[in-house]
């Protein structure tokens, strides 16, 4: 069984620190568009906030309040906003961000589901954990319609104070954003800033990671192999080519060649987008990003399909190691097949002010 690239399995993870990282001179967001305004309704009945998200980035903006805590789900508070795609479809990129006290939290999460009763549709989501990252982040394409944005604060207890959180849906114009041309668009292929070169005749010199979504744990190493010394560090703004082929090769898990990339995060990188497209027979190719020389996965992009991509954004801390691993699954035929990956870093403001 393999994982959907649905943000939730694996979002918002990043490797060690505090509560917030520390990403100096970054833009602060503007003031709300929306402001919470029924916290003690809108746990069940959606807040008719009257925007249209896709048109133009939107700040939705609430708390996180105590007083009426679920013993059962551990729901610290819930609080849930009602809004409107009138184009024929809008590709999003959502960042969520939370203030003192966020910290406070078992878990974090923005999710987006369709209206339907009674029972909607969870579209796509993800979760923040603030020993991982300082925001959350997730990438989704809606059509026309109505949806709840539902944000979701949980805890093994209330909260001793309240705090303020901001829901930013942006625009997702990836032809500005990590939008480095490669063959596999029909266009022509920048020189590589890194070309695989440590594999190996087997195809096992660089694997350094076994994964299996069926499993527990998912996610194991493997001795005698080692990420690609890339010396790629991806400062905010700024955009890297990795290439690397794929190969037909016997393993016991759910991929067959697995090539692992060691990369830096900039001093201001807080995000990183990750695009992989490759060519060759029918293979269709997953990432996993691991906080360096642990089994924890920060984001992970695992869409089933031979025709690619594979592109999400990824909640990350500044100045940190990082191993970026690709897999060919076992379903993957036609191998080898060559592919790129593009790594671009930005620098997302934290700024949760209501005003």
């Amino acid at each position: 069984m393999r994982r959907e690239s649905l943000v939730l399995l694996s979002l918002a993870a990043a490797c060690g620190g505090g509560s917030k990282s520390a990403v100096d001179a970054a833009p602060k967001l503007p003031a709300c568009d929306y402001i919470e305004a029924g916290d003690t309704t809108n746990d069940t009945t959606a807040e008719n906030t009257s925007l249209t998200i896709g048109d133009k980035t939107r700040d939705i903006c609430g708390s996180i309040n105590t007083g009426h805590y679920n013993a059962t789900t551990q729901a610290v508070d819930v609080d849930t906003y009602q809004v409107t795609v009138d184009a024929s479809s809008a590709d999003l990129l959502v960042d969520f961000f939370g203030g003192p006290g966020v910290e406070t939290l078992s878990e974090f999460s923005v999710l987006i589901f369709d209206t339907q009763t009674p029972n909607p549709t969870l579209i796509n989501g993800g979760l923040f954990d603030h020993t991982k990252s300082d925001h959350g982040v997730f990438i989704s394409t809606l059509p026309a319609g109505t949806y709840n944005i539902v944000v979701t604060g949980k805890a093994p207890a209330d909260l001793s104070a309240s705090f303020d959180y901001k829901v930013r849906v942006n625009i997702d114009d990836r032809t500005k954003r990590c939008a480095l041309p490669v063959a596999m668009m029909g266009k022509t292929a920048p020189a590589p800033d890194y070309m695989e070169s440590h594999d190996t005749a087997s195809n096992t010199g660089n694997d350094v990671y076994s994964v299996n979504f069926a499993t527990n744990p998912q996610f194991g190493s493997i001795a005698s192999s080692s990420p690609e010394p890339t010396n790629l560090t991806i400062d905010a703004g700024k955009g890297f080519h990795i290439a690397g082929s794929a190969a037909a090769v016997t393993n016991t898990d759910q991929y067959q060649d697995r090539d692992t990339y060691k990369i830096t995060s900039g001093a201001k990188s807080n995000e990183l987008a990750v695009r992989l497209d490759w060519t060759g027979g029918a293979a269709d190719l997953d990432y996993v990003l691991f906080a360096d020389g642990t089994m924890t996965s920060i984001g992970a992009s695992t869409t089933p399909g031979t025709s690619g991509e594979e592109f999400i954004n990824i909640a990350v801390q500044p100045s940190t190691s990082y191993d970026l691993w690709i897999g060919a699954t076992k379903a993957s035929t036609g191998l080898p097949a060559a592919y790129d990956i593009e790594v671009c870093g930005d620098q997302v403001s934290t700024d949760v002010s209501q005003m």
